[in-house]
């Protein structure tokens, strides 16, 4: 008996013993799992702020690219030309390349219409050429105005054009004439004063009036209701120079050298 007493006292020691170093090992392991990297705690941190900005400053899905669209024949349309084309208003390319929303109370010159312009220019301002308005086949403005009606049933583009007629038989001595053709205007009114210039000038001049439209519509004040009905009217009559640029613009039979007595005049009386 005392024996087993002994043995389990031993016993009894022996497991506290245990114990104690059990706890002593875990306490002692312990600091060691609790050590942690300073890369992973540094990856935590960021983590932890992405999570929070991803939470609060959450971004929108990305956009979807747009897909242009494309006109009748095709042609890709981009956002701006179709967003103009739905206002109502015109587009155009700027130098850059890029689309640009034209002013919709304007006129704008087609290219082909702009190099007529400046061929015109070469031929009576560097080659000191006239246009031969005595030739019987000379088309006048007045022509052009009449071919314009017949081909229109709209009344109000009809009344547009008459009215074009008449201002460019205003604004032609005093806005439309370069001065090497002073002389020749000079003559012409001293002929006649009450006389037409719609009915003496042609297609060349007209260009030129469209070419200020713009200006003599502002100079006019009008009102910005009345210019928007007029505007495409006027448009279609410049298309419509556009489309028979072939018939009224013939260079070959539209210019004529000018004569000695005609350059000596206008250098001496106009200071050319």
């Amino acid at each position: 008996d005392s024996v087993r007493s002994e043995v389990s006292t031993s016993s009894s020691k022996a497991a506290g013993s245990s114990e104690v170093r059990q706890k002593s090992m875990s306490s002692s392991r312990t600091p060691s799992r609790s050590k942690e990297n300073p890369d992973d705690k540094v990856s935590k941190k960021r983590s932890r702020k992405d999570d929070v900005n991803s939470e609060t400053n959450s971004s929108p899905e990305p956009k979807r690219a747009h897909v242009a669209s494309k006109d009748k024949t095709g042609t890709p349309v981009s956002e701006q030309e179709e967003e103009a084309s739905r206002k109502g208003s015109d587009v155009t390319s700027s130098p850059e390349g890029l689309s640009k929303v034209k002013d919709p109370m304007s006129i704008e010159m087609p290219k082909s219409l702009k190099a007529v312009l400046i061929d015109d220019y070469d031929y009576v301002v560097r080659q000191k050429m006239l246009v031969d308005i005595a030739s019987p086949k000379y088309v006048t403005v007045a022509d052009i105005i009449e071919d314009f009606v017949s081909q229109t049933s709209d009344e109000s583009a009809q009344q547009v054009a008459y009215g074009v007629k008449d201002l460019f038989d205003v604004v032609l001595g005093s806005n439309l004439l370069y001065k090497f053709e002073r002389p020749q205007y000079d003559q012409i009114i001293k002929e006649d004063s009450h006389k037409h210039m719609s009915t003496v000038y042609g297609a060349e001049h007209f260009l030129r009036f469209f070419l200020k439209i713009n200006e003599f519509m502002e100079e006019s004040k009008l009102s910005k209701n009345y210019v928007s009905t007029i505007v495409p009217h006027l448009r279609s009559m410049v298309f419509y120079l556009k489309d028979n640029v072939d018939k009224y613009f013939d260079p070959k039979r539209r210019y004529v050298a000018s004569a000695a007595d005609y350059l000596r005049k206008s250098i001496a009386d106009y200071d050319q």
